[in-house]
Formats: C-alpha cells, sequence, structure tokens
C-alpha cells in the first residue's frame, strides 16, 4: 500500500501547465471520469488543455495535487467568481485514485482548500457527489458537509424518444405569438443585453437548501464563457422564442456536442420567462431544437441533461420525451469556518 511520504504535494496553475503535469492531471481526470462514467470515451488532452487555458478572467483557481513521481494520484480545487452576488461562495472538486483512499490525502486537499476560502473570505464551499462514487457522499458527511440539493443526469437513447410527440408540440406551437430563431455561430452582440435578461431567469430554477444568491448575467460573462467552450471544440446550437409584438425574448434552450464524443447530445439550459410560462413555450423550444439537431447529426445517439429532482415541471416535459434517471448526484455545501474548527485548523 502506498504510503504519504512516497508523494510529492504541489500547488498547480491550471492556466498555465508543464506538460508532464497536464498529462498527469488528465489522467487522473480520466480515470475518476472511468468510475462514473466508464461507457464514456476519456476526454482528449487536447481538449482538457484548452478548457484550462481559457478558464474566464472573471474566475480565480487554485489547484493542488499529490503525485507519485510523475502520476498524478490526487487532486482538489477552489474556484470562485472575482466578484458578482456570490462572493462568499466557492466551488470545489476534490479526487484521490480509488488505490490511494483512506491515506488522508483528501483531508489533506480540503485543508488547503480551506485555507484559501478563508484567505478570500469565502465563508462557504459547494461541491458535487456521485452516486457511482461512494466514497465521495461519505467524505461528504465526514467533513460536516450538508446535502443542499439532489439531482440527476437524465438520459434518453435516440430509440426510445418520442418523436411523434415532438412534432406534436411542435405542430401546437403558439406561432401567431411567438416566433422561433436558431444561432448555431457566435452571439450576435446586438443582441447580447437581450441574452442577459432571458439567462437571468435560470435564477428561477431550483437551489434547494443551497446558500446560492441571484446572479446577474452580463455580456462580458457570457462571452468568455462560450469562448471557453469554444476553444475546446464544443459546438452548440441555442433556439429563442421571441414575442412578435414586443420582441421580447421569452424563452430559450440551449444544447453542445462535442466532436471528440460525437454520439453524445447534451440539453444545457432550458428556461422560459414567467411572464410567458403555460403557453407551451418549453416543449416547443425542447422538441424543435431536438428535430433539428438530430436531422443534422445523424451520430447522436443519446441526449443527457441535468435536472433537480425538484424541478417538477421541467421533469414533466423531459420524462414525456423519455428522459430517464441514469447518474445520480448530490450538491453538498459547507460552512467553512465549521469546517475548520472540525478538521481541528487554526
Amino acid at each position: 500500500m502506498p504510503v504519504m511520504t512516497e508523494l510529492e504535494f504541489k500547488t498547480l496553475e491550471l492556466r498555465n501547465l508543464s506538460d508532464s503535469d497536464a498529462i498527469a492531471l488528465n489522467t487522473l481526470f480520466n480515470l475518476e471520469r472511468f468510475e462514473r462514467i466508464p461507457e464514456d470515451p476519456p476526454i482528449p488532452l487536447s481538449e482538457r488543455l484548452a478548457d484550462w487555458q481559457n478558464i474566464p478572467t472573471y474566475v480565480n483557481v487554485e489547484s493542488f495535487a499529490y503525485f507519485q513521481e510523475d502520476r498524478a494520484v490526487a487532486y482538489g480545487d477552489l474556484g470562485f467568481e472575482l466578484e458578482g452576488e456570490n462572493t462568499h461562495l466557492c466551488g470545489s472538486d476534490i479526487s484521490v485514485l480509488p488505490e490511494f483512499r483512506r491515506m488522508g490525502l483528501g483531508k489533506k486537499l480540503l485543508e488547503n482548500v480551506l485555507r484559501v476560502a478563508k484567505r478570500e473570505n469565502r465563508t462557504t464551499l459547494i461541491f458535487t457527489t456521485s452516486e457511482r462514487i461512494p466514497s465521495g457522499a461519505a467524505f461528504a458527511e465526514k467533513t460536516g458537509a450538508k446535502r443542499g440539493i439532489e439531482n440527476h443526469m437524465n438520459r434518453v437513447l435516440l430509440e426510445e424518444l418520442n418523436r411523434a410527440m415532438l412534432q406534436s408540440w411542435i405542430a401546437n406551437a403558439p406561432n401567431d405569438e411567438f416566433e422561433l430563431l436558431f444561432y448555431t455561430q457566435d452571439y450576435p452582440e446586438s443582441e447580447l443585453e437581450a441574452f442577459c435578461e432571458l439567462f437571468d431567469v435560470m435564477n428561477t430554477a431550483p437551489k434547494g437548501e443551497l446558500e446560492i444568491n441571484d446572479e446577474k448575467a452580463t455580456p462580458e460573462k457570457i462571452l468568455e464563457w462560450y469562448n471557453q467552450r469554444k476553444a475546446g471544440g464544443w459546438q452548440r446550437c441555442l433556439a429563442l422564442v421571441k414575442e412578435r409584438s414586443t420582441g421580447r425574448f421569452a424563452g430559450f434552450s440551449e444544447t453542445g456536442w462535442q466532436p471528440n464524443r460525437p454520439h453524445i447530445l447534451g440539453q444545457w439550459g432550458t428556461a422560459v420567462n414567467p411572464v410567458y410560462r403555460g403557453k407551451g413555450l418549453g416543449k416547443w423550444l425542447k422538441a424543435a431544437m431536438l428535430e433539428k439537431v438530430l436531422s443534422e447529426r445523424p451520430e447522436i445517439n443519446q441526449v443527457r441533461t441535468g435536472n433537480a429532482d425538484s424541478n417538477g415541471p421541467m421533469l414533466k416535459i423531459n420524462h414525456a420525451m423519455g428522459f430517464k434517471p441514469y447518474i445520480a448526484n448530490t450538491d453538498w455545501q459547507l460552512e467553512v469556518d465549521a469546517a475548520m474548527k472540525r478538521l481541528n485548523m487554526k
């Protein structure tokens, strides 16, 4: 069994990794990914590097890892926005290879994360665990973290997708009141402010017990997030409905796919402004989006999306389409001061 003295601790800068450290981290993350989703292919180093090198400038990430020679065996990080509505929060991820668990590496990494959080005056840490790695939830409970919200990655296989129903949703859409638009290229600068107002509707999604404040989208943030995805090779399609009489956007749905995994379509955000709910816009957006993308991407054989288990209205639509629970996840919340006290940190 490995011992702690055999390991080297490193502080890392994801935006500027050495070649050897980048390879080691990508290998570690793909091994952890295999635990969660063994049926998926590994993520290529080029994609991961593009993601790291294009972390938005409004986000700070501090990372730590343990190495056994040139092999990364455990990793932890802390990420947070430098300004905005949630400057009390930070997000974290801790991964330890199975053969290196129960050595205290997770605890050591958490201590480093907590020190940075305290230094940055962050009071609350949020992180996610997967049912497919039970040690994650066990570790969360030991730290004193509380369950914030339960959610699932839901999936529909193409042969199980109710295409006839999708066609009926499209046929019954309120075309007289609303116009359907698609964007598959860069966001048009002239529409960015309107997009921000629309994307803010995502604040109405369930938060459970998580102490997250509503966030305000800005053109700068949208563009940096999009450019990070674009640099990594992601392609996407954005569908919107616009009220004909006012020109106001009423709802959106966005999907994305990665050429490195061309058979998987990710259903990203979908939201309808509360003012326009009850008109079937969410069904129209989802149905029209899928019909368009699937007709253009015959290699897709499944669609995946993430939903809070408490998001009844969206789950009702998804279940009608054929989505089924695929992987259960939990978002946890950990109070920094309480955790430091529990770990006897000064």
